[in-house]
């Protein structure tokens, strides 16, 4: 079942959340409700590519973070307002004045988390040439599909700037699906 994605009533601030998780972008909303007030803190980060975890470029990746402060008063019928917002990096940070600029950074977060899921990304030629299994959620849904198929989904992922990689084993993980190369059968023996 699919994750609800997260709101905050606020027409603006949803539209960008909206774009945000198109970028496959990662979205935290932290809410809270007063008396007369409701305080929502928007936080939207990229994901770090499983081949830059632990490098000084995941680092460097990890520390981008657009953060916006949403405020509405909780009469029928008001309005969101944003009170702040801020674009972080690990060597500075710069304030966004209007709510264009925070958009805008929003894209352009995104742009550049494609560009590093498609340096991350295995190359087609780098699928191990031989059937894989499918699974889903740890479940096996296909016991064997041919190697160009997964070439296909690595080329097509690749293509996107969507997170795809490749474990040491050679199945390739892109979300919650895994292709397992199978075992080449042995060939058989030809005195017998």
């Amino acid at each position: 079942m699919a994750k609800t994605p997260p709101r905050t009533g606020i027409r603006n601030t949803d539209e960008i959340i909206t774009t945000a998780l198109a970028y496959g972008l990662t979205v935290t909303v932290d809410s809270a409700i007063g008396d007369t007030l409701t305080r929502h803190v928007v936080r939207i980060s990229i994901p770090v590519p499983t081949a830059h975890a632990g490098t000084e470029l995941g680092r460097t990746i990890a520390g981008d973070v657009v953060e916006m402060l949403w405020t509405k008063n909780n009469a029928k019928g008001s309005r969101g307002r944003l009170e702040d917002a801020t674009r972080w990096s690990v060597t500075d940070h710069r304030k966004l004045r209007t709510l264009r600029a925070a958009a805008d950074s929003v894209s352009n977060l995104g742009h550049d988390s494609n560009r590093y899921a498609r340096e991350a990304a295995p190359l087609p030629e780098d699928v191990v040439d031989a059937p894989h299994a499918v699974f889903v959620d740890g479940h096996q849904v296909h016991p064997g599909i041919p190697a160009a198929n997964v070439q296909t989904v690595v080329k097509s992922r690749r293509f996107r700037g969507w997170l795809v990689h490749q474990d040491d084993d050679g199945a390739i993980v892109s979300d919650d699906r895994r292709y397992v190369p199978l075992a080449p059968a042995a060939p058989a023996d030809a005195d017998a």
